[in-house]
């Protein structure tokens, strides 16, 4: 009778080197806000900000029972809508991209100078474009977006990109360094508050050759992808468990790449009752104790640290 294999485990890292597959995202989706040349009213989530400003005009709310856009016949927006957005910083930070529909159109300034920059590319969906707006300063920084306002178009959340981490407080939030390294639990805690893309765990290991379990307990994410030398796998579904085959004897890289979601950065995010599932239009715009200025944000990443075995 053949003896059941052995497992060894093998060390692993209290904390490792990670790679984003995006650059990482600040989400701005509160800002002051006016129409045309009146003054700035105080900030406030954009969403709601765009019902303040089509009830002034008379016109309807974007509430799940409104008209698509493309439904209203309007040729040319006949107002303009202009955002303010203070976005604190604990570094300088270079680089900086604002990702926003309708960049095409739109005017921007940072820290009251114009950007003249075009777009160069998109973040998500093509309709989302991409506009380098350079460095932000330590300390308040402000950016300035100016754009077309009438009945077919929309006041939308914005997104700055770049080599920054996100700090989150409450409602508070602010740009600082972007880490080294990543412990093994929920990223929106570690700088990656609102990223949305895939994020690769690099784990070094060594061998003595042969064949090789890696088995990932706890998880928030759409699946992991497993990769080392060649060979590539996933892991979906429990037990959680892959098996690598006939590894040379060595020091290796194991990548585990846990694939995110578009959760934090674009779902409804001000949801104050978390055990209320219900996903609709009006779910971004709940109100009273339903609604919270703070980031119910949901855990990503890989939580507890894997478990890596050689089977002897």
């Amino acid at each position: 009778m053949q003896n059941p294999a052995q497992r060894v485990a093998l060390p692993v890292p209290q904390r490792v080197c990670f790679t984003l597959d995006e650059p990482n995202v600040c989400l701005l989706d509160k800002a002051e806000f006016a129409l045309d040349d009146e003054p700035y009213a105080p900030e406030q989530e954009l969403l709601w900000a765009d019902n303040v400003l089509r009830a002034a005009l008379g016109w309807p709310n974007r509430q799940g029972a409104v008209a698509q856009p493309w439904t209203v016949q309007e040729p040319k927006p006949e107002h303009t809508v202009r955002l303010r957005f203070t976005v604190h910083c604990a570094v300088d930070v270079p680089g900086v991209k604002l990702a926003l529909e309708d960049a095409e159109v739109a005017c921007i300034r940072c820290n009251g100078v114009a950007v003249t920059a075009k777009p160069d590319g998109w973040y998500t969906d093509k309709s989302i474009g991409t506009v380098p707006v350079g460095m932000l300063l330590k300390g308040d920084n402000q950016i300035e977006v100016m754009l077309p306002f009438g009945r077919r178009t929309n006041v939308e959340w914005c997104y700055l990109l770049g080599n920054f981490g996100v700090h989150i407080c409450g409602e508070y939030r602010e740009l600082v360094p972007m880490q080294e390294y990543l412990g093994f639990d929920d990223v929106t805690r570690q700088g990656l508050a609102h990223y949305c893309g895939n994020v690769t765990y690099h784990l070094p290991v060594e061998t003595k050759g042969g064949d090789l379990s890696v088995t990932v307990p706890h998880y928030a994410g759409t699946a992991i992808r497993v990769e080392v030398d060649s060979q590539k796998g996933y892991i979906v579904y429990p037990p959680y468990s892959l098996e690598i085959k006939n590894l040379p004897a060595g020091k290796h890289t194991l990548r585990l790449t846990l694939l995110g979601n578009r959760e934090n950065g674009f779902g409804p995010l001000h949801k104050a009752d978390a055990q209320n599932a219900w996903i609709g239009p009006n779910a971004w715009r709940t109100t009273g104790s339903l609604w919270t200025e703070s980031y119910r944000l949901k855990p990503l990443g890989l939580l507890s640290a894997p478990c890596v075995e050689e089977i002897l």
